[in-house]
């Protein structure tokens, strides 16, 4: 009978340290996490865009160089940082443009476009929990929701600290390009679409593309199959600006607390319509959530962690 005792205790003892175990290996996970995205940020604030090679090399050491593109035969200087944390950098006519994370944010820019989405989100099951539909938006794959209908269903306090600002660099290529694109539509002719967005910055005489460019280095190329507007391809992230409802989401000027500390992601958060959005999935584990998306039903589902 001792004996039983004894084995029930040992494995008790055992889960026990088993579970401490696993809370120590994700603190130490989180610990890895914040200071590889500290060390991250440190670095983009001392970087301009603008800056050349050596410059950089100044201020953050020698970088790992790594092929940007099998054809185009350049390497793009990258730095590493605790927990899979990089930036890639690109340069422009010798010039420092962009500074992409892994997650491929050029985290030099100051505006992004965000591509409205018609999934409604749901919290906890509960038809309280839901966020207006067309409240969430997706920057490069990310969802975005808007904290100010996160903070009742999640029990979270948000605070905000509007006399630490950031500091910017103004691009408003995006915001051009945008409104531009939401003057055309597909099947417009090319004399359609010049009379609406003005005349185009390059034309190919041996093709059917048109380019217009916006700001320092924003770039779209407009494809017409039979003198009809087909597509809109916006070169950065690599899509057709017409196959959907896009807006520009602008780099927040504040600090954000979230329960007190700040918000642990690599990944801009922004404001759009001077609403505050921020990527949910970064901050499932910092919030105690869980966040999947139905298929099915087309639908964001976030769950508390009990």
């Amino acid at each position: 009978m001792k004996s039983k005792y004894i084995i029930v205790l040992t494995l008790i003892l055992l889960a026990f340290l088993s579970l401490a175990s696993f809370a120590q290996e994700i603190r130490l996970t989180m610990e890895q996490k914040k200071a590889g995205i500290t060390q991250l940020k440190e670095a983009v604030d001392k970087l301009d865009v603008g800056m050349t090679l050596s410059e950089v090399k100044d201020l953050l050491g020698e970088p790992m160089l790594i092929p940007n593109g099998i054809l185009s035969g350049y390497s793009g200087p990258r730095y590493s940082f605790v927990g899979g944390q990089n930036i890639r950098l690109g340069f422009f006519e010798g010039k420092l443009s962009d500074a992409y994370n892994k997650d491929g944010f050029n985290l030099l820019l100051t505006e992004y476009i965000a591509q409205i989405v018609d999934f409604p989100v749901l919290i906890n099951g509960n038809s309280k929990g839901m966020v207006t539909t067309n409240a969430a938006v997706t920057i490069r794959n990310k969802v975005y929701l808007p904290i100010e209908s996160l903070t009742e269903p999640l029990e979270i306090k948000v605070s905000f600290n509007e006399e630490k600002q950031n500091s910017e660099h103004k691009i408003t290529g995006i915001t051009q390009m945008v409104e531009a694109i939401s003057k055309i539509n597909k099947g417009m002719t090319i004399g359609e679409v010049v009379r609406h967005i003005g005349e185009p910055t390059q034309v190919y005489s041996f093709t059917s593309d048109i380019y217009y460019s916006f700001g320092d280095t924003e770039t779209i190329k407009l494809l017409f199959i039979d003198d009809k507007l087909l597509s809109t391809m916006y070169y950065r992230d690599n899509i057709d600006l017409l196959s959907a409802e896009y807006i520009t989401a602008n780099i927040y000027n504040f600090t954000i607390l979230l329960n007190g500390e700040e918000p642990l992601t690599s990944n801009p958060i922004v404001t759009i319509n001077d609403k505050v959005y921020v990527p949910i999935e970064d901050l499932a584990e910092q919030l105690g959530i869980t966040v999947n998306f139905n298929e099915e039903k087309q639908l964001l589902v976030i769950t508390t962690i009990k």
